[in-house]
């Protein structure tokens, strides 16, 4: 995890590993956006299908 704007902690990276296949994935995560503008009407079902 890393803070952003001394405020937010956010994880850069994330490993997963299945251990009954033995398979893994790896998530990086960089340049994360605050305060842009989303309400949390723009996350509601309708916003979201809007969206496609």
């Amino acid at each position: 995890y890393k803070p952003y704007l001394d405020k937010y902690w956010r994880p850069d990276q994330m490993d997963m590993l299945n251990h009954q296949t033995g398979k893994s994935t790896e998530l990086l995560w960089q340049n994360y956006t605050f305060g842009n503008g989303l309400n949390d009407a723009d996350f509601n079902k309708n916003s979201l299908k809007r969206a496609r």
